[in-house]
């Protein structure tokens, strides 16, 4: 075994210490606050209403944890290298033509095939009764919600080391399923969205999301940017049409929680996504999600 390996495998074994320690700490971080709330919405403990509404900072268990692991092995230039990738925009503009359509494509074609097929009322339960409220949740949302919160982790810091050790198709598998599971606290939390979700089609739902994700990514050049817009639209245009609560076939929504069947909203939700991840591989093939190098103006 020659050197140039030897050293190939130093590096790898460096690679997988840190992602390892990532997650560890970005579920340590994110669980500890979330898990007061659990615990109140089980009617195990009592917890004063600032606590419900700050622990809303759960969602920058990802952001801390990459910094404080890019810090610690990398230093400030390394962290430097991270922050940058929040601004990267000398991608090709075209990818804001899937960024703005996708998410409300998947989300308006989910919520009217609910209805339709299953006699589902218009309304949409979970909005909030003023369009403006729904506005201001929505801008709120992107620097105290999960795409700030979320995206220098799982793309700008995890997405780009597995990518080190696997390529991009199975990079988006183990992300995806990792960063389904970070989300299970939620599923036990009164009056979060995930409560209407059960916890593996919420999994199943991120996962193939996860996919879409590597795409915008990679082939804007590591945009981080990018990642968090997509993550903001699309929880923007969950809240505007809540398709996973559309299409109710269990009678779940005055009987919560629910752990086992979604709705016919979310599973169209589901096989749209996975659908449009076929047709990506169809058209460009697989590669079209491996990185691509950009210079960035």
């Amino acid at each position: 075994m020659d050197q140039n390996t030897n050293d190939m495998e130093k590096k790898l074994d460096k690679n997988f210490l840190k992602l390892t320690l990532f997650f560890i700490l970005a579920f340590i971080i994110s669980w500890s606050i979330w898990l007061p709330n659990v615990l109140s919405s089980r009617g195990i403990i009592d917890i004063p209403e600032w606590y419900g509404i700050a622990s809303n900072l759960a969602v920058f268990g990802p952001f801390i944890s990459a910094f404080i692991i890019v810090l610690s092995f990398e230093g400030k230039k390394g962290a430097k290298n991270l922050l940058k990738k929040g601004w990267k925009v000398g991608f090709n503009k075209k990818w804001f033509i899937p960024l703005l359509l996708l998410p409300f494509i998947i989300s308006g074609l989910s919520f009217t095939f609910g209805v339709l097929v299953t006699g589902d009322t218009w309304s949409a339960v979970y909005q909030d009764s003023s369009f403006a409220n729904s506005m201001l949740t929505i801008l709120i949302m992107f620097f105290l919600g999960g795409p700030l919160g979320e995206e220098f982790g799982w793309r700008g810091f995890a997405l780009t080391r597995l990518q080190k050790k696997w390529n991009a198709v199975i990079s988006s598998l183990v992300l995806g399923l990792i960063w389904g599971l970070w989300h299970l606290p939620l599923h036990f939390i009164t009056g979060s969205i995930q409560e209407y979700i059960p916890i593996w089609a919420g999994i199943a739902m991120i996962s193939v999301s996860s996919f879409i994700y590597t795409w915008f990514y990679n082939n804007t050049g590591e945009s981080v940017l990018i990642a968090m817009l997509y993550h903001w639209l699309s929880n923007a245009a969950a809240i505007l049409i809540p398709y996973w609560q559309k299409g109710d076939i269990w009678g779940g929504f005055d009987n919560l929680p629910n752990y086992l069947i979604p709705t016919i909203g979310m599973l169209v939700a589901f096989v749209l996504s996975t659908i449009i991840v076929a047709v990506i591989v169809k058209i460009w093939g697989s590669t079209s999600f491996q990185k691509k190098e950009i210079t960035v103006s």
